[in-house]
């Protein structure tokens, strides 16, 4: 397992490296866009949808992300897509919190099933696409930085 995450790491970090720094940002946001669509499919295994469902909601990301791309000079746009999805985010932190601390709140409830459906997949997804979409117009050394920090904690989090 450590061996392919190396070899898929020296492979796909320069591309992706290379893509935010010497690329036109369309190519970028493709890329960003295939990894969020892949995203999608790996939610939709994790919440127990079905083939054809999974391939909806990733034809339904990939819509709603290519418009949203192609509106990408809305700061407005950029901006409601992120703070919907930090509030998702912040709903989901409480919503976790409290079912640490009681036993009132479960993943079958209304409001986990709700925090695990694909609607709240797009949500976040969305809003880190987003997200990455405005660090590559205004800053990408920015953007690599990010993905740096994520590659550093997923490699933590393996090891440890």
């Amino acid at each position: 397992m450590l061996r392919q995450r190396l070899i898929t790491a020296a492979v796909l970090a320069p591309i992706a490296v290379g893509s935010i720094l010497y690329s036109p940002s369309w190519v970028a946001g493709l890329m960003f866009g295939g990894f969020l669509a892949i995203g999608v499919q790996e939610w939709g295994k994790l919440v127990g949808l079905s083939t054809p469902m999974r391939w909806t909601w990733t034809a339904v990301f990939v819509v709603v992300a290519s418009t949203l791309y192609w509106r990408a000079a809305s700061v407005d746009i950029q901006t409601t897509v992120i703070s919907i999805a930090a509030v998702t985010w912040l709903v989901i932190g409480v919503f976790v919190f409290h079912a640490q601390t009681t036993s009132q709140i479960s993943l079958q409830s209304l409001v986990g099933r709700a925090l695990r459906s694909s609607v709240c997949c797009l949500v976040i997804l969305l809003g880190a696409f987003a997200a990455a979409l405005n660090l590559l117009i205004e800053d990408p050394t920015l953007l690599i930085l990010v993905f740096v920090a994520v590659w550093t904690a997923d490699a933590a989090a393996y090891f440890v």
